[in-house]
């Protein structure tokens, strides 16, 4: 809707669809982006519904720095709380991977770990995303 190289602040409308074993999530959301093209601050609100048709509102914190041509790292945070799991132990994902972009097209390869005080051993998710901007 706005574009951060016109306009001091970038919006956008977004979607998402996430799957993670048996359990789904996703929904509509805005993103509001500050920065420029070599890196940026993002904060979004989603409103996200799952398999067992319960919703929630989750909120995302987010940067991203360029590491090459073509190449970004990124670091996201989501504030979900009840989406995998209605245990008081569970607060949120960590997100951390590599963007690959070009003017209309990124397809990113990250790890999504829930913050959780009983993980284990357990690392992380592995994720793929891929995003198209108009």
């Amino acid at each position: 809707l706005l574009d951060r190289e016109a306009d001091p602040v970038g919006l956008a409308l977004v979607g998402s669809f996430t799957m993670i074993e048996d359990v789904w999530f996703g929904g509509p959301g805005v993103v509001v982006g500050v920065g420029d093209r070599r890196r940026s601050f993002n904060l979004a609100v989603n409103h996200v519904l799952n398999d067992d048709d319960d919703s929630e509102t989750i909120f995302l914190a987010g940067i991203d720095a360029q590491a090459g041509r073509r190449v970004k790292f990124f670091v996201e945070f989501m504030s979900s709380s009840s989406l995998i799991d209605d245990d008081d132990e569970f607060h949120g994902f960590i997100n951390l991977g590599l963007r690959f972009f070009g003017q209309r097209h990124s397809f990113s390869l990250a790890g999504l770990r829930p913050l959780d005080e009983d993980l284990d051993n357990f690392i992380l998710f592995p994720m793929v995303m891929y995003s198209t901007h108009w």
